[in-house]
């Protein structure tokens, strides 16, 4: 005999699938829909079924900060889509957002394995193409969104999400702090929501990424491919375990990849590798390059590069160089967001009377050009137009510099080496954007206009008597004959014709 429902149970539950229709209509799936109905209706804990044992892992863990680190191929797409709908449908009402760079890659990763899942599960989602959103039967909805650039992380404030993935997390410039600490964790806080940070390791060991897979703090999930019995290889095999692996030196072996090369241990075994290689300032290393202190007693001169910037930053580095030196300081270096004219004109005048510069260099590219004529004219600044042309080249030649510890940095400058740790180079080998290059470009249009390399090191004395004195004592007179012979011949020549 079946339990009777009270007459105002059903009423009350009646009530509930009206109001959720109601919002599937109107596009709002508001919050007070998430208080009227069962927090967890346990419907979606199928949607798990299909998972390995590292991907449930993942779903499983009640962490409210993880980070997955995982390798090419490792199936991590699946497993994240399976984590969003699960939390979803168990919860009725609920927003879910999954992040990446641009809403497009969020698309081109994750909007067909979500079909899939559809239909496999006959969950009877609507997709809205043209906003990139999946709507579930009891009203909940996943968000597809990107975030490339500081300006479009507002877009997520005041909202109230049940769980928030970012996926290709290594790819987000450094704005991913605020994106996260500042933004999407108070978003969580209403429904005592998780968020989960996914990915292949990136190239630099630094990042919010990085932090959190290897700081500590947030609950951390490895996986690679060889763990992955899904992948169409060797699914199904009884011995896939074993056919994963000799796939993996395979592939290792046909691309030239050695056990320690950066490139394989990054993507394919997913660990954080240092890859000096593919930085832009390759050169720069803490031991040779950062110094704490002037040399005395060698009468230094200063030139102070300018790298003009509004939502990105305007920098500023102060250059020392002496004709007694044999390597050029970087002793100062400042930047700043949103400045106008008359405020970058304010910092220059400071820094000129602080430095006395022999020489002031500014980037003259786009708007460069009209700025610098502006401080020239109305504010008296001696700007000159940076060397531009030939960028790769002049880097290379600074990269050689500091290789050689012919270019230093002091405490107060030690922006620029930040800049320079993390700067990486794109698949076409030119600066990669998401990275900051303010005072590194400030420092270079400063280093092309210092004169460090006319130093020259004094030769050693020779000792009196020695082969390379008599040598050096044969050419002298030698030379003086020669300036003799030259100075008689001139005397003849005047009396001749004088």
């Amino acid at each position: 005999m079946g339990t009777q429902l009270a007459p105002a149970t059903t009423r009350a539950r009646v009530l509930a699938r009206r109001l959720l229709a109601r919002a599937r209509e109107s596009g709002a799936a508001t919050r007070h829909l998430t208080a009227t109905v069962a927090p967890h209706s346990g419907a979606g804990d199928r949607l798990t079924a299909h998972l390995f044992d590292k991907q449930r892992q993942l779903e499983r863990d009640r962490s409210k900060r993880k980070v997955a680190v995982c390798g090419r191929r490792a199936g991590k797409t699946t497993g994240v889509a399976a984590v969003l709908l699960k939390r979803l449908v168990n919860r009725a009402g609920a927003k879910g957002l999954y992040l990446c760079p641009t809403q497009g890659q969020a698309r081109r990763i994750l909007w067909r394995e979500l079909k899939r899942l559809d239909t496999h599960y006959r969950l009877g989602a609507e997709f809205i193409e043209s906003r990139s959103e999946m709507r579930l039967r009891n009203g909940s909805v996943l968000y597809l969104a990107g975030a490339d650039k500081e300006d479009r992380i507002d877009a997520f404030r005041g909202e109230a999400f049940l769980v928030v993935v970012i996926d290709e997390s290594a790819s987000f410039r450094a704005h991913i702090e605020e994106l996260v600490g500042a933004v999407l964790e108070p978003t969580l806080a209403d429904l005592d929501g998780e968020i989960i940070l996914i990915g292949t390791p990136g190239e630099a060991l630094v990042g919010m990424f990085y932090t959190a897979a290897t700081g500590g703090v947030w609950a951390l999930h490895h996986w690679t491919v060889i763990d992955n019995p899904r992948f169409p290889r060797w699914a199904g095999r009884r011995g896939w375990r074993t056919a994963s692996e000799r796939w993996l030196a395979n592939l290792r072996e046909d691309k030239g990849y050695t056990e320690d090369d950066p490139t394989y241990r990054r993507e394919w075994l997913a660990e954080w590798t240092y890859d000096p290689e593919s930085l832009v300032y390759w050169g720069y290393s803490p031991e040779t390059t950062e110094a704490e202190a002037l040399p005395p007693g060698c009468g230094w001169r200063h030139v102070i590069g300018l790298d003009l910037g509004f939502s990105d930053a305007t920098a500023w580095v102060v250059l020392a160089y002496s004709a007694q030196a044999g390597a050029a300081y970087l002793v100062h270096a400042e930047q700043a967001s949103g400045l106008d004219v008359q405020d970058i004109a304010d910092r220059s005048k400071r820094l000129r009377e602080d430095w006395a510069p022999v020489a002031m260099v500014i980037d003259t590219g786009g708007l460069g050009k009209t700025i610098a004529v502006e401080l020239q004219r109305r504010h008296g600044l001696p700007f000159e137009a940076a060397v531009k042309t030939e960028k790769r080249a002049h880097i290379a030649q600074m990269n050689a510099d500091l290789r050689k510890g012919r270019v230093r940095v002091l405490p107060p400058a030690r922006a620029v080496c930040a800049e320079w740790s993390t700067l990486q180079r794109n698949d076409k080998g030119e600066e990669d954007d998401r990275f900051a290059n303010h005072c590194a470009d400030a420092a270079l249009y400063a280093w092309r206009r210092s004169l460090h390399y006319c130093w020259r090191p004094e030769a050693a004395p020779l000792e009196r008597g020695s082969r390379e004195w008599y040598a050096r004592e044969a050419a002298t007179m030698e030379q003086q004959a020669v300036e003799d012979c030259a100075d008689t011949a001139a005397d003849e020549a005047d009396d001749i014709w004088g």
